[in-house]
C-alpha cells in the first residue's frame, strides 16, 4: 500500500474531454521584504535583506522588521528561527508567527542590544519554514554601538534610599567602583513579627537615569536598566545569598524571575522608572533573631551588584490591624471612608482598634505614617489628627497610590512589625472627567498651571481671561448652560504661591472641545527675576484614569511650556497627546514671554 503525507502539500485532480487526467502541485510560498513604516534605518539592501541599524546606545534596544507574506492559498507553517551566528546577548531572540493564513502577512522582528561601544555587531538569521521556494531563507542585520548615558539604579525600603558612594567599592581594580555592600545599619528590617505571622516589606528598584531618546527609537528605551543573572559576578540576578537563608524563613512574594527591566521614566511615556517587589518573612514559633542577604545584579556600570542585609525578630509581639474607618450605622454624621471613593483633597479616615497583643497586655501606643505616596507630594500637607491614637485622618492632596501603615506597642514597650494587616493601601481617584493636576520640586517659586480652550476662537491664547482656566480667572465660564466652575466649566482649585503643589484644574462633565494644558513660570521669590531652574510634573487623568504623566524643567521666569492637548469628543470619551516636543527626550514645548507680555491684562499672548 502506498501513503501519501500531505501536510504541506495538496495535489489537484484535473480533466477534460479528451485530455490525459494529471496531478497539479500546489504548496506555500514565502516573500521577504523589508519593513520600514516607523523605523529609521541607516540603510537597507533590499535585494540582499540587510538591514543597518547604525549606532545604537548601548543600554537601549532597536529592531529591525521584516514583512513575510504568503503569496499562495495554503498556510504557510514557520517552525524556528535560528541565527547563524553567534547570539549571545546583543541579539535577543526573534519574534515571528508560528503560522501565516493564505495570501497573508506576518512579521519577523529581530532586537538589537549592544553591550560595547564603537564595533560592528551582526546577526544573520534563518527563517525555518515548508516554503516550496526554500525551506530555510536568510535575512542580516548590523548595528554598532555607542554611549549616550547608562541606567542608574537606585533600591528603596524602610526610610533607606541608596546606595551612596561609601558603600561601593571597586572590587576588582579596574578603577571603577562595581559592588555595593550596605551595612547593617541600613539593612532592610521587618522589625517585630509575631511568632506564626507573616511580616511584608516592599523594596523598590528604580533607574534614575535620564537619557535622551535615540532617533528612530524607543523614548522609553534609553538607558534601560535590566535585573539579572551575571555570570563573572555571583550569577544570582535577584536572589538570597546562598547558605544565607537555609530555614526558607524568607521568601519572595510573586515572580521575581530574571531577566526584569526597570525603564527610565519622564520621558513623556507611561513609565514610572520603577519595580516595587514584596519580600516575606514567615516568623517561625520560637522567639529569635533572623538575618539573610539579597543580592541584586544589575546593568548598572558602577553598581552592578548590591547586596542588602535582611533582619527580623520573631517575638511574642502585638499585632496591629489597620483598615479604613467604616460608617457607624449607630453614628450616621461620623466620618468615614470607603476604599472606591477617595478623591484628591479630601481627608482619609482610618481605625486601628481591632490591633491586640496576643500576650493579653493592653495596646499602649499608636503610631500611623504614610509610607507611600505619590510623587510631588509633600508630606507637610497631609495634617494628620489623631496620628498617635487608634482613629486618625489624613489630608491627601494628589490623586495616585498611597499605603499607610500603622505601629502598635504595648505596655512592656515591644512594638508590632510591618505584616500585610498593618498596611491599608488605597488609591485617590478624581471624580471629575477632566483632571490636571501640576506638582514641581522648589517650595521658592511659583509655578502655575493653565487649561486653554483653544478651539473656541482665534483670540483664545494663553492667560486670555475668557479662553483661560488660571490663576487671573479660576472659573472662566465657556459653555452659558452651566454655570462658573460647574458641569462643563473648568475650576482651578487652588493657586500655590509659596509651596511645590498641587495645583489642580477640574471639569465635572466637559462639552466636546480641545483643551491644551500649559505651565508657566511666574515667579522665584528668593529672586524675582527667576534664576532657579525647575522641575514640573503634570498629570493628567480622563475619567479617574492616569493617561499621561510629563516632567520637565523651567529654566527660568516667564517659561511657558505647553505640556499636551485633551480632546474631548461628542461621546464623552477624553484623549490626550503630547505637544509636540522642541527638544530630543524631552515632553513639549517651551518658549519664554517677550517683554511686555503679561498675564493681567486680559488679552493674553499667543504662544508661538
Amino acid at each position: 500500500m502506498i501513503r501519501i503525507w500531505a501536510t504541506a502539500l495538496a495535489f489537484v485532480l484535473v480533466s477534460g474531454a479528451c485530455a490525459e487526467e494529471k496531478l497539479v502541485l500546489r504548496a506555500p510560498r514565502l516573500d521577504i521584504s523589508i519593513y520600514n513604516e516607523g523605523h529609521n534605518y541607516a540603510s537597507v539592501d533590499e535585494a540582499n535583506l540587510i538591514i543597518d541599524l547604525g549606532k545604537v546606545p548601548v543600554y537601549a534596544e532597536a529592531s529591525a522588521e521584516f514583512l513575510l507574506t504568503n503569496a499562495s492559498e495554503l498556510p504557510l507553517n514557520i517552525s524556528d528561527v535560528t541565527y547563524a551566528v553567534e547570539n549571545g546577548v546583543r541579539w535577543k531572540d526573534a519574534i515571528f508567527p508560528t503560522q501565516i493564513p493564505p495570501y497573508g502577512e506576518g512579521k519577523l522582528t529581530i532586537i538589537y542590544a549592544p553591550l560595547e561601544v564603537e564595533q560592528e555587531d551582526m546577526v544573520v538569521a534563518e527563517i525555518k519554514t515548508d516554503a516550496a521556494n526554500g525551506g530555510a531563507q536568510q535575512v542580516t542585520v548590523v548595528g554598532t554601538g555607542e554611549f549616550k548615558g547608562a541606567p542608574d539604579i537606585e533600591v528603596a525600603y524602610n526610610a533607606y534610599t541608596g546606595p551612596s558612594v561609601d558603600e561601593c567599592i571597586d572590587s576588582d581594580a579596574d578603577g571603577e567602583t562595581d559592588t555595593c555592600i550596605l551595612t547593617e545599619e541600613n539593612a532592610l528590617d521587618f522589625g517585630n513579627i509575631a511568632m506564626g505571622m507573616t511580616g511584608t516589606v516592599r523594596l523598590t528598584i528604580r533607574n534614575k537615569a535620564t537619557c535622551d531618546a535615540f532617533p528612530g527609537g524607543d523614548p522609553c528605551a534609553s538607558c534601560v536598566l535590566t535585573i539579572d543573572k551575571d555570570p563573572a559576578g555571583q550569577d544570582l540576578g535577584f536572589d538570597f545569598k546562598p547558605g544565607s537563608n537555609a530555614d526558607g524563613y524568607f521568601a519572595f512574594a510573586g515572580s521575581t524571575a530574571t531577566p526584569f527591566q526597570v525603564r527610565q521614566a519622564d520621558l513623556g511615556c507611561t513609565e514610572s522608572g520603577e519595580v516595587t517587589l514584596l519580600l516575606n518573612f514567615n516568623a517561625p514559633t520560637a522567639e529569635g533573631a533572623y538575618q539573610t542577604m539579597l543580592v541584586i545584579e544589575s546593568t548598572d556600570p558602577d553598581e552592578s551588584l548590591i547586596e542588602i542585609p535582611v533582619v527580623a525578630k520573631s517575638v511574642n509581639a502585638p499585632i496591629a490591624i489597620a483598615d479604613l474607618r467604616a460608617l457607624d450605622p449607630a453614628n450616621p454624621t461620623a466620618p468615614y471612608s470607603e476604599i472606591d471613593n477617595i478623591e484628591p483633597l479630601e481627608r482619609v479616615y482610618f481605625d486601628g482598634s481591632e490591633s491586640y497583643d496576643p500576650a493579653g497586655e493592653n495596646i499602649a501606643q499608636y503610631y500611623w505614617e504614610v509610607v507611600e505616596y505619590p510623587s510631588g507630594s509633600n508630606p507637610s500637607d497631609f495634617d494628620f489628627n489623631g496620628q498617635g491614637s487608634e482613629l486618625m485622618d489624613f489630608f491627601a492632596p494628589l490623586a495616585g497610590h498611597y499605603v499607610v501603615k500603622l505601629t502598635v506597642t504595648n505596655e512592656s514597650g515591644i512594638s508590632s512589625g510591618d505584616t500585610e494587616d498593618a498596611r491599608v493601601e488605597f488609591d485617590v481617584t478624581p471624580g471629575d472627567s477632566i483632571h490636571v493636576q501640576l506638582t514641581w520640586d522648589d517650595p521658592g517659586n511659583d509655578q502655575d498651571l493653565h487649561l486653554v480652550k483653544i478651539d473656541g476662537a482665534p483670540e483664545a491664547h494663553f492667560c486670555h481671561d475668557s479662553y483661560d482656566c488660571f490663576f487671573g480667572e479660576k472659573k472662566p465660564v465657556w459653555f452659558a448652560q452651566d454655570a462658573a466652575g460647574v458641569g462643563a466649566n473648568p475650576i482651578l482649585d487652588i493657586d500655590d504661591t509659596n509651596g511645590i503643589g498641587p495645583e489642580n484644574i477640574n471639569i465635572d462633565e466637559p462639552e466636546a472641545s480641545t483643551y491644551r494644558v500649559y505651565v508657566h513660570y511666574f515667579s522665584d521669590w528668593g529672586s524675582y527675576s527667576g534664576t532657579t531652574p525647575t522641575t514640573n510634573t503634570v498629570r493628567i487623568y480622563l475619567n479617574g484614569l492616569l493617561v499621561g504623566e510629563y516632567t520637565r524643567v523651567l529654566p527660568n521666569k516667564d517659561a511657558v511650556w505647553a505640556v499636551a492637548d485633551i480632546v474631548w469628543d461628542e461621546n464623552g470619551l477624553g484623549t490626550q497627546s503630547p505637544y509636540p516636543s522642541d527638544s530630543a527626550g524631552q515632553a513639549g514645548t517651551i518658549h519664554t514671554m517677550p517683554a511686555g507680555s503679561s498675564c493681567f491684562g486680559g488679552t493674553g499672548w499667543d504662544f508661538p
